[in-house]
């Protein structure tokens, strides 16, 4: 998504936490490439190709007079460009973000539609569209902060980088976002706000990639730093993927821990994920079916996660009748473009139950499973894929196929001897 990442990363950390970027160089770019100019066409009878590029980039300052020739040739009136606060308007919009306020940050947005054609106004509207969910928008806009990413502030670049991660988290591509929070270790990052926000993504990612050291660290340091106003529901969220990361272990401390969560003190728009992550501890201890027929009967499953979860109860439990429930969701049910992979993992649970053979089962797993383990991670899918096709690899006597697909996911998907069930 950031070609260059750990480059990128490199030059913003040279440049230190204060380096504000340079709103010239973006509104120059922004500018030309929106009016199609090229950069002979600007720079002619101003300056040279080269001290141009370098401008955009960030790379030097000039003085007054080259910007307000430059900016009269793509209409901007270069004087009233200080009367817009930038900074202050991007950390109102994280600070929105963080605290779920849909309102504010869809007013910090009308603001900056009247703005400067600069990173604050592409990523403000970045957190907004991804808070509302609208993902094409999403990605036209962080596109956007590509041509300009060299001359980023600090604080721009560490919010160009989070939202990368945070798009990669909602498309299931935990190694990609994992890969992205590593390199975002090495910057200091001093806005409190984004600074949680990273925290949280950590624990999230770190939780469904089996990672329990990197959960423990990052919840025990936002156990130490949070503060007072510190959204409950999402400290809740937070306190229960610490707990998901340690039920592998059986602990019974976790059972007890699940047993006090109040829901009355936690806002209603966290109540669907924290009671995702309890199923999702419960299913290594509680009764399968009792899970199964509480998300089905009280629908649940209209949260295409909770669909999930019916259908990876359904193949431990290897119960008709819940297969039935499934063949007949696997018909109806309407997927949103994000939640292919629930879709996918249901369509191919139907599928491999209802007596198609072994060869059938096999291709489409290599056609349309096997190409996505690696890119997608969803561990109570991976988990069971991984199953169902060393079953059949064994029966059909594959046993190479069988060592050479667990030797190259060794290290991302569990083998059989340690999932929680025998199918029934």
């Amino acid at each position: 998504m950031i070609k260059n990442l750990e480059k990128f990363i490199k030059e913003i950390k040279e440049k230190g936490t204060d380096y504000k970027g340079s709103v010239y160089a973006q509104l120059l770019k922004n500018e030309r490439i929106r009016k199609k100019m090229t950069l002979n066409e600007l720079s002619e009878g101003i300056c040279s190709i080269s001290y141009l590029s370098k401008l955009e980039n960030g790379a030097i300052k000039s003085n007054d007079s080259f910007y307000v020739k430059l900016f009269e040739k793509i209409d901007i009136n270069y004087k009233d460009l200080d009367k817009d606060n930038f900074d202050e308007v991007l950390e109102d919009a994280i600070k929105y973000f963080f605290y779920d306020d849909l309102r504010k940050l869809e007013n910090i947005l009308e603001k900056v539609k009247r703005m400067a054609n600069i990173a604050s106004n592409s990523l403000i509207k970045c957190f907004y569209f991804y808070k509302v969910g609208y993902d094409e928008l999403f990605f036209d806009a962080f596109n956007s902060l590509s041509e300009i990413k060299e001359s980023l502030g600090f604080l721009e670049a560490c919010c160009y980088i989070y939202l990368a991660v945070i798009y990669y988290i909602r498309n299931y591509k935990l190694k990609k976002a994992l890969y992205y929070l590593q390199n975002l270790e090495c910057l200091e990052i001093k806005n409190r706000y984004l600074k949680f926000l990273v925290m949280e993504a950590n624990i999230y990612v770190a939780a469904f990639l089996n990672k329990q050291s990197r959960v423990s660290v990052y919840y025990n340091r936002i156990n130490q730093l949070s503060f007072v106003g510190y959204p409950i529901g999402r400290m809740m969220e937070m306190r229960l993927l610490y707990n998901l990361s340690l039920s592998d272990d059986f602990s019974i401390s976790v059972l007890d821990d699940l047993e006090s969560i109040n829901y009355d003190i936690i806002p209603d728009e966290n109540h669907l994920n924290i009671m995702f992550y309890e199923y999702l501890i419960k299913i290594k201890f509680a009764d399968l079916k009792n899970i199964f027929d509480e998300i089905y009967y009280r629908g649940y499953f209209v949260d295409p996660r909770y669909l999930g979860l019916l259908c990876y109860c359904a193949y431990w439990l290897n119960n008709q009748e819940c297969f039935e429930i499934l063949a007949d969701l696997n018909r109806e049910y309407l997927f949103e473009e994000r939640d292919k992979i629930h879709q996918r993992f249901l369509d191919f649970i139907v599928f491999n139950h209802y007596h198609h053979s072994n060869s059938e089962v096999i291709n489409k797993f290599k056609n349309e499973i096997l190409p996505e383990l690696n890119e997608y991670c969803y561990y109570l899918y991976n988990d069971v894929y991984l199953d169902i096709y060393l079953d059949i690899l064994k029966v059909e006597s594959h046993y190479k196929e069988g060592f050479t697909l667990l030797n190259n996911q060794r290290k991302e998907l569990v083998i059989r001897n340690n999932f929680p069930f025998e199918r029934k």
